[in-house]
């Protein structure tokens, strides 16, 4: 989907649902399968674990768009340049501005995460997806670094 529109043209929910179909919905799907086999039965609890990865896969595939934007990842070149949630925003504001408001949806994407497994009993599987959630929430470093010395 991505690759068939033209650098310049997607829409946002053009690549909301990008993001959401190549991304979110294998986290989603993976977090409910693991759910299923950990507490088979609790349908509630695994509902919960779906929004948990598909809140984690939306904001893990915003940041990976916007570290490759920023020029963070140097090897990782797919050759082809489609849109993401900054350069949508860059059509209408400053770098500086769209980046602040890229990094404002991934973050709310993630404390919607961490949410979803507020009432889940605290565990070490439990601390992992938090360190993973942080670690993605700290991959932005860069990028809100770079915001704040212009």
């Amino acid at each position: 989907m991505d690759a068939g529109i033209k650098r310049g043209e997607m829409t946002m929910e053009q690549y909301t649902e990008c993001i959401f179909k190549k991304t979110a919905s294998l986290f989603e799907i993976s977090a409910m399968i693991g759910a299923r086999i950990a507490i088979p039965g609790d349908e509630k609890k695994i509902e919960k674990f779906g929004r948990f990865g598909y809140e984690f896969g939306m904001a893990y595939q915003i940041v990976d768009d916007l570290l490759e934007d920023f020029g963070v990842y140097k090897d990782k070149e797919s050759g082809i340049l489609s849109d993401s949630l900054f350069s949508i925003y860059m059509r209408s504001m400053d770098a500086d501005s769209a980046s602040k408001k890229t990094i404002g949806v991934a973050e709310a994407h993630l404390i919607r995460a961490k949410e979803e497994l507020a009432d889940i009993k605290d565990s070490h599987a439990k601390e992992k997806l938090f360190a993973l959630i942080d670690y993605v929430d700290g991959l932005m470093d860069s990028v809100r670094f770079a915001s704040s010395e212009d």
